[in-house]
């Protein structure tokens, strides 16, 4: 089913594509949320004879991330900037981005996201219409890493987890798709480090959001 769902929808955009060679680009755009905490070694506490090993937590949020990489991109970003993933449909190349009010960023050279291992999927193809809709299960991983030519990040990480991931066909406003829209949340946990200690990290990452945004 899933091949040959991929291979009809192939076709359908290579259709698409010779008819409309010049017509405008559209863009999904969708929010990029992380909801962390960070656990690292906290001091010895000693009451009398008993020495307490501690731990410190600290929350980690998607605004935390963007001025993590504001001095790395030689930004100051306000707290109104937005983490949001762009992707070309119907197939290009995801980008990462830092939306500043008319300000955007290119920040995807800071993160990497790939599926690990086996992917299974259930979806429901309409060969008249092309329109499909599913459910893709995976194990995500993310990072959060230093850049060739840019400043070091105060923060690293590399976590994973599973995914549910949902996914339908975006259309245009003549009712053709255009591509898809995959959403997800992911619980994830792995390891890290910030001002140079390490961390245990645990919590969410997110990509939702059907819009689409078309460019002349």
């Amino acid at each position: 089913m899933k091949k040959l769902i991929q291979m009809t929808v192939l076709a359908a955009f290579a259709l698409i594509g010779c008819a409309a060679a010049e017509a405008a680009q559209t863009n999904l755009i969708q929010t990029l949320n992380l909801h962390l905490i960070a656990t690292f070694q906290g001091p010895d506490v000693t009451n009398d004879n008993i020495i307490s090993e501690t731990v410190t937590n600290l929350k980690v949020s998607t605004g935390d991330i963007i001025q993590i990489l504001g001095p790395a991109t030689t930004n100051d970003f306000s707290v109104q900037a937005r983490l949001l993933v762009v992707t070309p449909l119907p197939d290009g190349d995801r980008r990462v981005v830092v939306r500043d009010g008319a300000t955007t960023v290119d920040v995807t050279r800071f993160f990497d996201h790939e599926l690990r291992g086996a992917v299974v999927e259930k979806a429901r193809f309409n060969t008249e219409t092309s329109v499909a809709a599913g459910i893709r299960y995976g194990v995500h991983s993310f990072t959060l890493q230093d850049a060739t030519n840019s400043p070091a990040l105060l923060a690293h990480f590399q976590l994973y987890g599973p995914a549910v991931v949902p996914f339908v066909s975006v259309l245009n406003r003549q009712k053709e798709v255009v591509g898809y829209a995959y959403e997800y949340v992911a619980a994830v946990a792995g390891t890290g480090d910030f001002d140079g200690q390490p961390a245990i990290l645990r919590g969410t990452i997110s990509g939702l959001g059907r819009a689409v945004e078309i460019l002349p």
